[in-house]
């Protein structure tokens, strides 16, 4: 087996085990599921291709869901996006991030009126991954940065008015598991016809690492339609979302995005 699909495995049945033990915790007395199309700015440079920064407009599309569940908040998410970039010689660059969450959020502060701030904070287990191609400085390969790694998330939340609450979330990685292309590409080109090659091949030989190494953080805030002064989450739901990636190895790259979000929310029974 190779070592990247034995970390993806590994992730995938660390958030089936915490997603069983939380749904079992207690019998959640409020859950929403959210679809929602993002429309952001995003920039990414890799000097491992060249120190020049790519950038432009992105689309994405993702969902959500979040439901109480004994003395926290389940709190998971799909995400994909595209990026049309540009560096400032109008060459072209595409970018793809698609990412997927699961965490488990203790709320550690109750509201004792409408108007006060309900917090909860706890683990993450995140996968995510930024692909990058520069069609004029390399049309036969790509670069990325793909992440698998257990976070710390926080998120508070208050009613405004009769019928509006305001999220405010963030989250950042802790320790995990890195991949990046090498530092001297041996391959003639990458299959980037190929849709495994953005999940499975993107995330080959990765290293473990820590906040220390690579950086990921992500802050969001979020203002949504509730059923009445402490309702639960019901209707549309406008959001402007922040997120940083960053490594030094092989060499320097990052990506910046920010995004503004339009979702549906359903309250679940």
């Amino acid at each position: 087996m190779r070592r990247g699909q034995g970390h993806t495995r590994a992730l995938v049945a660390l958030s089936v085990a915490l997603a069983t033990a939380t749904a079992s915790a207690g019998s959640p007395s409020s859950h929403a599921l959210s679809v929602g199309v993002d429309l952001g700015y995003r920039s990414v440079r890799d000097d491992l291709i060249v120190p020049l920064a790519s950038s432009g407009p992105s689309l994405g599309f993702g969902a959500r869901f979040i439901g109480k569940a004994g003395p926290g908040l389940l709190d998971t998410g799909i995400r994909f996006e595209f990026g049309a970039l540009f560096d400032r010689y109008a060459h072209p660059a595409a970018g793809v991030m698609h990412a997927l969450r699961l965490g488990y959020l203790p709320i550690a502060a109750r509201p004792t009126a409408p108007s006060d701030w309900s917090l909860a904070l706890g683990p993450v287990l995140v996968w995510e991954t930024d692909v990058l191609w520069l069609r004029n400085w390399d049309d036969a390969h790509a670069y990325w940065m793909g992440r698998r790694y257990l976070g710390l998330a926080v998120r508070s939340w208050r009613a405004l008015g009769g019928a509006w609450r305001l999220d405010l979330s963030g989250e950042i990685n802790l320790i995990g598991f890195e991949s990046r292309p090498p530092a001297y590409r041996l391959q003639n080109e990458d299959p980037l016809t190929q849709v495994a090659f953005y999940f499975e091949g993107v995330n080959r030989d990765a290293t473990f690492g820590s906040l220390f190494d690579w950086q990921a953080l992500r802050l969001e805030a979020d203002l949504s339609r509730t059923l009445g002064p402490r309702g639960r989450l019901a209707g549309k739901s406008l959001g402007l979302e922040a997120r940083f990636a960053h490594t030094a190895s092989p060499a320097q790259a990052f990506v910046f995005e920010l995004n503004f979000r339009y979702a549906y929310v359903w309250d679940l029974p």
